[in-house]
């Protein structure tokens, strides 16, 4: 149960909790699962029938979760084994400094330098199974937070499951997402540390070309495939929080003259009255496509060059005839019907009189 969030009904049935309970439960102490939770049904937990006719299950009170935590933080034992198997909701767990009845409790199972070496472990052991950037935001939310004391033991953790994520990305090539880079910038920041980002160069290489092919047949702003200059300027936003050297040596943007230039183009061909004028839904998905690229040339307006004042320009624009479309469509949307009844000289279908008494007189 400490490995589902805290605080609101799970929801999408037993068997995720089925799953962590085999994975938890030695094998001289296990019962089938519907036993277990039968017993700790009314003295725990609650189960009632869920909206999707799932049963849900949760604490019956939050103290109960609290005294379970105590429990184990009072246990050597109990408190390793969890953090041996912990997922990422159990890492949260872990590292969290807000829990307890007066929100006093702080990093509950790291009470040793065991506890510090297990939770390392299973960082790296996250790390090879997936949700890194998760994982990196965990980590540096928690050592942000973290005291003085503490400070030696989160560089030494940090910079270990940094080195992982980033041996891990190069060696498969991974193509970075912008939450991967500003999960790994805040990491290391969290720590006041510099040791080495990944590779950002073949991720950039990569959306360089996806740009590019983007323009090819001078697209109408219709055909336009926003998703490359969206996916570019994102990451670009990142590198340049992250490794502005970078983007020094890629000259970027200006280097791509030529393609915000067509952009720009394809800005002004947007803000052309479209032919369409009576359909609300593609007035609507006009309008959301030129804030989709309103948005990214507003990073661009961000970065240093010749590119950024026209960039601000051509996003307010495109920002001002979306919110025009946008108003149209509403104003072209069909009047709501009139379910109103005709009491009182009114039009409509007449009200039927609901007589309660009869409905009951069979019973």
């Amino acid at each position: 149960m400490l490995e589902l969030p805290s605080g609101s009904w799970h929801r999408s049935g037993r068997q995720e909790l089925r799953k962590i309970y085999e994975n938890y439960c030695p094998e001289n102490g296990h019962i089938p699962f519907p036993e277990a939770t039968k017993q700790l049904e009314e003295a725990f937990i609650r189960v009632r029938k869920g909206i999707s006719f799932e049963r849900d299950i949760d604490w019956i009170h939050p103290s109960y979760r609290d005294l379970v935590i105590d429990e184990l933080t009072a246990d050597a034992g109990l408190r390793t084994e969890f953090l041996r198997r912990a997922s990422l909701e159990g890492l949260k767990l872990a590292v969290s400094d807000t829990g307890g009845e007066k929100g006093e409790r702080r990093v509950p199972f790291m009470l040793s330098a065991e506890s510090w070496r297990v939770l390392q472990e299973r960082c790296l052991a996250i790390v090879s199974e997936g949700e890194q950037a998760a994982l990196l935001e965990v980590l540096s939310s928690a050592a942000g937070r973290s005291g003085a004391e503490e400070r030696p033991r989160w560089v030494r953790l940090i910079e270990a499951v940094c080195g992982a994520v980033r041996d891990k990305w190069n060696s498969e090539k991974h193509h970075l997402q912008p939450r991967d880079l500003a999960a790994f910038s805040r990491a290391r920041s969290s720590v006041g540390a510099n040791f080495a980002l990944p590779d950002i160069a073949p991720t950039f290489d990569r959306l360089e070309v996806d740009l590019r092919e983007s323009l090819v047949g001078n697209p109408s702003f219709d055909e336009f495939n926003y998703s490359a200059l969206d996916e570019m300027t994102a990451f670009a936003v990142e590198v340049a929080n992250s490794d502005p050297d970078f983007l020094a040596q890629r000259d970027f943007p200006d280097k791509y003259e030529q393609e915000m230039l067509a952009v720009f183009q394809l800005a002004e061909d947007g803000l052309v009255e479209p032919d369409f004028t009576d359909d609300p839904e593609d007035l609507r998905q006009r309008a959301s496509d030129m804030s989709a690229v309103a948005v990214a040339l507003e990073r661009l307006s961000s970065m240093p060059g010749t590119i950024g004042p026209e960039a601000s320009r051509k996003s307010v624009d495109l920002n001002i005839n979306a919110s025009e479309l946008e108003e149209r469509a509403s104003e072209l949307e069909p009047p709501e019907p009139d379910y109103e009844g005709s009491g009182g000289g009114g039009s409509g279908a007449p009200l039927i009189e609901f007589d309660i008494n009869r409905l009951f007189a069979e019973l």
